[in-house]
């Protein structure tokens, strides 16, 4: 019996340790908003995804920074 009690008492704290975290990161990524990322730059389009339109940003690299481009299509193209 009172193994069934524990189990179901850490069942309960894990499920509410678990809503904490998602809580947590949606709060931190809120707050601080874009990462930096290229992924930053991605928009829905019809049925498919786009990169934003003539934006230009530098993603840092673990050997460079590269230079990325958009052209108003949202294409890495003149």
């Amino acid at each position: 019996m009172r193994r069934r009690i524990r189990f179901r008492t850490g069942c309960l704290v894990l499920l509410a340790l678990l809503a904490a975290g998602e809580v947590g990161a949606r709060l931190w990524d809120r707050v601080h908003g874009e990462t930096g990322s290229l992924y930053d730059q991605v928009i829905p389009a019809k049925d498919r995804f786009k990169l934003r339109p003539e934006t230009a940003l530098i993603v840092p690299e673990r050997y460079g920074d590269i230079f990325y481009s958009f052209n108003r299509q949202g294409y890495r193209d003149t």
